[in-house]
């Protein structure tokens, strides 16, 4: 299943594909993906701020990332599969780039690929209910935490590290809600705190 939008202002050099293996569309979920496609043209100029190398990486400035939305059981299996950790998770990134923020010289591309991100969405939902937030702002710090260890941070090398990604995910979601209250109002605070205990 794959979710088509775009970003209105069309100012966004982000290439975001977005697919799904869940059996029904889920209405968090849409609004989550609506919100972020609003925000593509914010999000971008924030990542090219944490890693400036960005801009000489690619030719044309595009930036192409793939996102995944999948059930327990599969989770499981990739998680088990790439970590050897038999169990499910909320998360995983699958980086192109060992580290994007060494600026290391490489020949330009004209797109440059930063990877997949894949998020367990009924891990989601019960993290949402457990810390009594919207299934929108779970998705959302899920997104910013792993498109942060596509950039090339890791809060699992060091504490030094583990501070770094967590100031930056935490510094990125308050600029998202400052820069436009309404919108993030709208999609990502939206729904009803009750409809979590269903």
């Amino acid at each position: 299943m794959k979710y088509n939008f775009s970003s209105p202002s069309n100012t966004s050099h982000i290439q975001l594909e977005v697919n799904s293996n869940l059996r029904k569309k889920a209405l968090p979920l849409i609004k989550f993906l609506k919100y972020l496609f609003e925000i593509l043209p914010l999000l971008e100029e924030e990542i090219k701020k944490i890693v400036p190398s960005l801009k000489k990486k690619s030719k044309t400035g595009e930036i192409y990332l793939a996102l995944q939305f999948i059930g327990d059981a599969k989770m499981k299996t990739i998680n088990f599969q790439h970590r050897h950790k038999n169990h499910t998770t909320d998360v995983l990134s699958f980086p192109i780039h060992e580290n994007l923020r060494s600026g290391t010289e490489e020949t330009p591309q004209k797109i440059i690929s930063l990877g997949d991100i894949i998020i367990s969405y009924p891990l989601a939902v019960r993290q949402a209910k457990e810390d009594k937030i919207t299934i929108q702002q779970e998705l959302l710090e899920l997104f910013i935490h792993g498109l942060l260890h596509l950039l090339g941070f890791d809060h699992e090398i060091s504490h030094h590290e583990a501070n770094l990604q967590f100031s930056l995910e935490r510094k990125i979601s308050l600029k998202l809600q400052k820069e436009n209250p309404t919108l993030f109002k709208k999609f990502i605070l939206g729904a009803n705190l009750a409809s979590l205990k269903r």
